[in-house]
């Protein structure tokens, strides 16, 4: 019973980020609107030099979806809230995409393709980008 329970919650954990993922090319109204459920917490703001971005929090995650001047999102950040969350992404990018490095993947679509990058800054938490 219980490992059912953790590969229901394991599963869940994935499906919410893989939902929370890079929107890039999305516009700010398709992402509010698949962000509309109220257990999203959504924030629309500016970085300090004035670039529009859209903050969801998430369970275990905050993602920031930054916007070009025609309000489509250009760069997506994954803020993971802990070590386990920061693994289980690892873990879910090594599966789905191709890995170019420890700390790099590229996921293809019919879109074209999307760089991942890992980022380890010295003063802060660990962040994914997508570009």
């Amino acid at each position: 019973m219980m490992k059912q329970l953790f590969v229901l919650a394991a599963a869940f954990f994935c499906a919410n980020f893989a939902f929370a993922q890079s929107r890039l090319g999305s516009t700010a109204d398709e992402i509010r609107e698949e962000f509309s459920d109220p257990t999203y917490q959504l924030e629309d703001g500016a970085t300090d030099g004035g670039r529009p971005f859209i903050r969801v929090e998430m369970e275990r995650s905050s993602v920031m979806y930054l916007l070009d001047d025609e309000d489509v999102c250009a760069l997506t950040f994954i803020i993971p809230e802990d070590p386990g969350a920061l693994n289980g992404l690892v873990e879910e990018y090594n599966n789905r995409y191709v890995i170019i490095s420890p700390t790099e993947w590229r996921m293809y679509g019919d879109w074209g393709y999307a760089d991942i990058t890992l980022v380890f800054p010295e003063d802060g938490k660990a962040y994914f980008i997508w570009d």
